[in-house]
């Protein structure tokens, strides 16, 4: 299949077929839309503004016999050993596995590397072929989805992610920060306001030469009519970020580090193991091959330069604000944003869309946006205190031992005995302190058990006071109903409201008219 596929052109039409199915499948997804939109703005001699899906209407164009002189060429060209990268995953022995791998793959064609540089790993985009000139964006658009709900949406061009991805990983502290819901936090500003209900943050495009980092936030309907307060506190927090909040981020590095050690140290096996391989295939063009296997799950130590260097890109000059409401464009985002932009339809999603330039004056006004608008209402995010740094966790039973595991549940249990130690200054044996573990949990179970039954009899005792006060209201009108008529007067007289009427009452002739009757009952 790799070192001689067969590239015929019966199987090459049957493959077109698929490729149009597969943009029909994705024609109502407003990801897909969004994704068109940024390259109908983008430079139209980037390749990145070209269609990346393929569909009937593309394919009808060429000449089937021109298509497949292209497919052989294009096979040649780069489907060499030098761009090919192979993961094998096998519990044989590795010498069986090189033997193996030897008689599968060793047929595969060679290339005379002299003749071509298009190796992938020599392929890079010049600053001519950058979708977006950077620090000249400040571009808004506006689409009608197709799925419920608005979003907006703010795409940051910046530089490859790749080198710093190896160490310090910033964009993941920018997620790990703006995805922070607690105490002052951005989101949770949004959601007091009533503005926003979610927040996702994404490496959208990550290529050698440049990236794209998403922020996109699920907004409410109020907060599409308040569009500006949620773009003004969104930049704000950002400056807030890069100005105020330097001196945290490296302890908010370490959070994180900690946080993804320990999670990759407890990694459970995968099921969807051929999704793994394809990743570590992808990222052998990327990483040392001794990185491997951290690559995605571990983050190296801090660096300020690499901080500051990320985090000064995400300015509004250097962004694509993308709003989406699934009916037309409200008055409000349009007198504001798009009031000398016309309506457009994209051409391959039939995106019903507006676009604009922010203002040098609205560039201005975000860059420096008052800090008094919002004085108190951010902070800067609390370490997390939670995170362990007990280097004795118990593994999972699959990487240690019996004897291990029990000898680390008594060095844990023997730290916590040392503790109570302290807090009252008695001393406890081992054997006495699990006793009163056992007998506390038997407590807490017991007392439930207690409350349980306590609840039941108070909700039985309510339900039978309910049902007697129904029975003597319906007895009262019983006998109301069967006693001699009296006359409005004389029940007046009596002055008995209708909870005083007794049998005694009836039974000496003090009856209600039916008019009483109707307006009592």
């Amino acid at each position: 299949m790799i070192g001689e596929p067969s590239l015929n052109q019966t199987m090459m039409s049957k493959e077109i077929h698929a490729v149009n199915s597969e943009y029909q499948k994705n024609y109502n997804n407003d990801n897909w839309r969004e994704s068109a939109l940024l390259k109908v703005i983008a430079n139209n001699t980037s390749s990145f503004s070209f269609f990346s899906t393929g569909s009937d209407e593309v394919f009808k164009k060429l000449n089937e016999t021109y298509l497949h002189s292209n497919l052989e060429k294009f096979y040649d060209k780069y489907y060499v050993p030098k761009n090919m990268k192979l993961v094998v995953l096998s519990n044989k022995p590795l010498d069986d596995i090189a033997y193996l791998v030897d008689n599968l793959f060793s047929g595969i064609r060679t290339i005379d590397s002299t003749k071509t540089d298009d190796t992938l790993e020599k392929r890079k985009y010049s600053p001519k072929e950058f979708p977006f000139e950077k620090n000249k964006l400040g571009k808004m658009v506006w689409y009608k989805r197709v799925e419920t709900g608005q979003t907006i949406k703010f795409d940051f061009f910046c530089d490859e992610l790749l080198s710093s991805f190896l160490k310090s990983k910033p964009s993941e502290i920018l997620k790990y920060i703006l995805s922070y819901s607690g105490k002052n936090s951005f989101i949770k500003y949004l959601k007091k306001e009533k503005l926003a209900v979610n927040i996702n943050i994404d490496t959208s495009e990550n290529f050698r030469s440049y990236s794209f980092v998403s922020v996109q936030i699920e907004l409410t309907k109020f907060g599409i009519t308040k569009i500006k307060n949620v773009i003004d506190v969104f930049f704000y927090y950002l400056n807030f970020l890069r100005i105020d909040m330097i001196h945290m981020t490296k302890g908010i590095h370490n959070d994180l580090k900690r946080i993804w050690k320990q999670n990759f140290g407890f990694k459970e096996k995968s099921s969807s193991v051929g999704k793994n391989l394809a990743d570590l295939a992808a990222n052998m063009f990327d990483c040392p091959y001794g990185k491997l296997l951290e690559f995605d799950y571990l983050i190296k130590s801090y660096s300020q330069d690499e901080w500051d260097n990320f985090i000064k890109q995400f300015i509004p000059d250097n962004s694509i604000i993308t709003i989406g409401t699934d009916y037309d464009a409200p008055d409000n985002l349009v007198s504001s944003y798009f009031s000398n932009s016309d309506v457009k339809k994209e051409h391959w999603y039939q995106t019903v869309y507006r676009t604009s330039q922010l203002t040098s004056d609205q560039i201005k006004y975000l860059n420096v946006f008052p800090k008094t608008n919002f004085d108190g209402k951010f902070g800067p995010k609390e370490l997390n205190i939670y995170i362990s740094n007990e280097k004795n966790i118990i593994k999972p039973a699959a990487s240690c031992s019996k004897t291990e595991t029990a000898r680390r549940v008594s060095v844990s249990e023997e730290k916590i005995i040392e503790n109570v130690d302290k807090e009252d200054g008695k001393s406890y044996t081992k054997q006495y302190f699990l006793k009163k573990r056992v007998l506390s949990e038997k407590e807490k179970v017991e007392n439930k058990a207690e409350k349980k039954v306590e609840k039941y009899f108070e909700n039985k005792n309510k339900m039978k006071a309910e049902n007697k006060k129904i029975e003597k209201k319906s007895q009262r009108k019983s006998l109301l109903d069967n006693s001699p008529q009296c006359s409005i007067f004389e029940y007046v007289n009596v002055k008995k409201g209708i909870d005083e009427i007794t049998p005694d009452l009836i039974e000496q002739g003090s009856q209600i008219s039916l008019w009483y009757k109707v307006r009592l009952f």
